[in-house]
């Protein structure tokens, strides 16, 4: 009913493909985000429902194998970054649906790459990242707890002296599954699409989301300079 066929090996696959098609698309710079904005895993645990909603969910194979396929997807993902840009900066943010296994991949990641200097690992639970690059501040958040037109006070009230310091300041978000722009209060909010295949809960409401990868390019004095994307074309119920 959800329109495709989705394992884990599909959804390491697909991520792999694009991210490597993205990463060698964009131009090669001193820092690199890899921002996990949060459901990096579509459950927390083996009861396959989401922690505070009790929402069914659909799941391949138990918990722990997912994570380590996570873990390991995530390890290839920071490898690629780290040949094409000097320095990368990774940041598993915590989402409804993975509060708990976001921290997991974060502990995974940084000591794997622990005598590696040149990668930096985030292991901060907070549900906000903030990252100042010269006039640039950059800040993310999944977004099941707040709204867009909220960030720009929260993110003003969390970190005033890098509000003060930038000039350019845009967040990220995940969570509502389409992409859209909201210029608010000196902030570009931002959400993301995402990268798997519907699942039975979004096929049974009728929710489709264009699916992709995006690379946003910022230069540390004169703000946003350009960007890269990839997307996935639509599956439909036709093709199924």
């Amino acid at each position: 009913e959800t329109g495709e066929d989705y394992s884990l090996d599909t959804a390491c696959r697909t991520v792999t493909d694009l991210a490597s098609q993205l990463i060698g698309s964009s131009p090669a710079s001193g820092t690199a985000v890899l921002l996990f904005l949060g459901d990096y895993l579509h459950a927390d645990d083996d009861t396959a429902q989401t922690p505070t909603g009790k929402h069914s969910l659909d799941v391949d194979s138990r918990h722990v194998k997912v994570l380590a396929q996570a873990v390991d997807l995530a390890l290839a993902l920071v490898s690629m970054a780290a040949h094409r840009h000097r320095h990368v900066v990774v940041r598993f943010l915590p989402g409804n649906h993975d509060p708990t296994s976001a921290g997991a991949c974060a502990v995974a990641v940084r000591a794997a790459y622990r005598d590696d200097p040149r990668v930096t690992v985030d292991c901060s639970p907070s549900l906000f990242w903030f990252y100042e690059w010269g006039r640039v501040l950059l800040s993310g958040t999944h977004g099941h707890t707040i709204k867009q037109k909220e960030l720009p006070m929260a993110i003003a009230a969390s970190v005033p002296e890098m509000w003060g310091r930038t000039r350019f300041r845009v967040a990220f978000t995940g969570h509502v599954h389409h992409q859209s722009t909201v210029e608010a209060g000196g902030v570009v909010c931002m959400s993301f699409p995402p990268l798997a295949a519907r699942d039975a809960y979004a096929a049974g409401r009728g929710l489709y989301s264009l699916r992709g990868l995006r690379a946003l390019i910022f230069d540390r004095n004169d703000g946003p300079c350009g960007e890269v994307a990839r997307y996935l074309p639509a599956a439909t119920m036709e093709a199924a």
